[in-house]
């Protein structure tokens, strides 16, 4: 275990003495069996341990951003591919389905 804070007041008999651990002081001279149950209750937190976690959640953390930012770059590119290839098809439906110009040439009425 590394360094252990508590994080509520524990009172606790170390050697026949009465000890009081107020929240954010170094705690010392508990059992293992003791050390663990205020861990598991979180009265008491290993800094050493919860300094690591926090350091493994910040590059999970990243590596997610990382993940949604390439999704949503890879999202963006079909998105704007597909507008694209939807503007040529309509392009293409318009001059396909446009009446016929009149011609030029001058036509003889009767």
């Amino acid at each position: 275990m590394g360094k252990l804070i508590a994080i509520s007041t524990i009172v606790a008999t170390i050697n026949g003495v009465r000890t009081i651990f107020e929240p954010g002081t170094e705690v010392a001279g508990l059992n293992k069996v003791d050390t663990q149950d205020l861990i598991t209750c979180g009265a008491l937190e290993d800094a050493t341990e919860t300094a690591a976690q926090a350091k493994k959640d910040a590059a999970a953390e990243a590596k997610a951003n990382q993940a949604f930012d390439d999704a949503r770059a890879v999202l963006q590119e079909r998105t704007a591919a597909a507008a694209q290839a939807q503007a040529e098809v309509a392009a293409q439906v318009a001059v396909s389905t446009a009446p016929a110009a009149p011609s030029s040439a001058p036509t003889k009425t009767k």
